[in-house]
C-alpha cells in the first residue's frame, strides 16, 4: 500500500507518532563481547488514527531516543502532501526542542543528536 499516494487528495492530515529504544537481551550468536549494550529501537506513525495507514521502521546506529521520534515525525512528513495542513502529535520533549533548534543543525547532525530527559505530555508540532 502506498500512502502517500492515498493521501494525496487530502488537505488536512493528522499524524500520531511515536519512537522506542530499549535494551534487548543478546542472543546465543550476539554474546560475543559481554561488554557490549545490545538495543533495539523503532520508529512508527499512523494517520488520523486510521491502523490501515500507519508505517513503522527498525533503526540502527546512534541509538537514541530522541533520534527514533525525530526518524517518526520525518516518516511522517514523507507521505504528507505537499499543500496539506498537517498536525504531528509527538510525545517527545526532547525531539520538539530539536525540531524548534534546528535552524543551525544538517538533518545528519540533527539525528545523531544525544537525547536528554524530557516530560512526555502529548505536545504537537503542526506544519502549514
Amino acid at each position: 500500500m502506498d500512502i502517500r499516494n492515498i493521501l494525496e487528495e487530502r488537505i488536512s492530515i493528522e499524524y500520531y507518532t511515536d519512537g522506542s529504544l530499549r535494551t534487548s537481551i543478546p542472543t546465543s550468536r550476539d554474546q560475543q563481547d559481554s561488554k557490549l549494550v545490545h538495543t533495539k529501537m523503532g520508529a512508527a506513525f499512523c494517520v488520523n488514527d486510521e491502523p490501515a495507514l500507519s508505517a513503522q521502521a527498525n533503526l540502527s546506529l546512534w541509538p537514541s531516543s530522541t533520534r527514533a521520534e525525530l526518524v517518526a515525525i520525518f516518516l511522517a512528513l514523507l507521505t504528507s502532501p505537499m499543500n496539506a495542513k498537517i498536525k504531528i502529535y509527538i510525545d517527545s520533549q526532547s525531539a520538539i526542542y530539536m525540531i524548534n533548534n534546528r535552524h543551525n543543525k544538517s538533518g545528519r547532525k540533527l539525528l545523531k543528536q544525544y537525547s536528554f530527559t524530557g516530560k512526555k505530555d502529548g505536545s504537537s508540532v503542526s506544519e502549514s
